[in-house]
């Protein structure tokens, strides 16, 4: 067998690990896992539906940003759009299958689904903005916080080579470049004169990359679950939708 790469590495756990981590119960301090006993029947149907539905806002929302962006502002470079998106959204959507356990608190799980959106419609109030606008916004928070979460991770940990921890690197910077060029044109239009919008991506992005580095470290030895892979699945093609029919309408976008 090959040796073994730096993303499986990156999140096993050591022979000095807690029995948290090796019994897959990973990251308990902030309140996640499975273990929920002490929530009423109320609060813990609830805190499921909200878990539900922010993994289903987490798979859906590359494909709607996708769709915004190439609607209004078309595709300058088809084929480097498509492969730049293809990295960022595979890395994205696999780090959310990972990174979002079951919340064992309600208000975890509110925090959960909230904390990008909050940021994009802060976002989007500063600007007057549209929905359009709000998805490319929370999608671009989003990812940016996931590859620079997964950049550092490869910085820090002590598991990856040193071979490991160059390609590490190398890959989350394309696909950081890639959420910049895919971007770009948006922005461009308008960052310039708002002050304000600027900073509170900023903020978003910041936050994000907190909230990701600390669930990720807490993730070693921990495998993409089955429901995991469908979410994949499900997100991937459903940009793979969006990505050809946002492209084709563009004649008729804003």
């Amino acid at each position: 067998m090959g040796r073994t790469s730096m993303t499986e590495r990156s999140f096993r756990p050591s022979a000095s690990s807690g029995g948290s981590q090796a019994t897959g119960n990973a990251f308990p301090e902030a309140g996640c896992g499975s273990d929920r006993a002490g929530l009423s029947p109320l609060s813990r149907g609830i805190t499921e539906v909200l878990w539900k539905a922010n993994r289903g806002y987490l798979a859906i929302l590359p494909a709607l940003a996708t769709f915004s962006v190439l609607y209004r502002h078309g595709q300058a470079y088809p084929a480097l759009e498509f492969l730049g998106g293809i990295v960022v959204v595979g890395t994205f959507l696999a780090v959310a299958a990972m990174a979002s356990p079951r919340p064992r608190s309600l208000m975890v799980a509110l925090f959960d689904l909230l904390d990008g959106p909050a940021w994009a419609l802060a976002a989007l109030v500063s600007m007057s903005g549209s929905p359009i606008d709000l998805a490319i916004q929370a999608f671009s928070i989003d990812a940016a916080a996931t590859i620079v979460a997964v950049l550092l991770l490869a910085q820090f940990s002590s598991l990856p080579s040193r071979n490991e921890r160059l390609a590490s690197t190398v890959f989350m910077l394309i696909a950081l470049g890639a959420v910049v060029v895919f971007f770009w044109p948006y922005y461009r239009a308008e960052l310039p004169g708002n002050g304000v919008l600027s900073l509170l991506l900023c903020g978003g992005i910041v936050q994000g990359v907190a909230t990701r580095t600390l669930l990720l470290s807490g993730k070693q030895g921990r495998s993409v679950r089955n429901d995991g892979f469908g979410m994949i699945l499900l997100g991937v093609l459903l940009w793979l939708a969006a990505f050809l029919v946002g492209g084709a309408l563009h004649p008729t976008g804003m």
